[in-house]
């Protein structure tokens, strides 16, 4: 697998998926850790882009920071990210350009998005 291919399978991911999508099998463990549970299209994700189920990992929260890093064309759209990741305890503020596009400002959580990539991948084939 090349670092290509999990950045193409991210900006696929970014593109095609809400954030809440992308954080839809991240788990917060008691120990403060996060682990991501893995279905049956998560495994065909990895078979069909040749990634293994860490670099899936890696692509899903490349993907969460494409989106955390984009320009929303207005608050509304903006903001779907940022209750995604307050779930988390992240929590995010916009900024307006002169335009009136919107990008995100992380104002607590930076330690959340670290452990958040450091997340496991476990397989559960047991979801619906």
């Amino acid at each position: 697998m090349s670092e290509q291919t999990m950045q193409e399978f991210a900006e696929a991911c970014a593109d095609q998926n809400s954030t809440d999508e992308l954080l839809e099998g991240l788990e917060l463990l008691n120990d403060g850790t996060f682990r991501y549970l893995m279905n049956e299209a998560s495994l065909l994700d990895c078979i069909e882009w040749d990634l293994t189920p860490r670099e899936w990992v890696g692509a899903l929260n490349l993907a969460v920071l494409r989106q955390l890093t984009g320009t929303y064309a207005d608050w509304k759209t903006a903001e779907v990210v940022a209750r995604a990741l307050a779930r988390f305890g992240v929590e995010i503020d916009g900024d307006e350009a002169k335009d009136g596009t919107y990008t995100l400002i992380v104002t607590r959580g930076m330690k959340v998005l670290r452990q958040m990539a450091e997340a496991v991948p476990v397989v559960d084939l047991q979801q619906d």
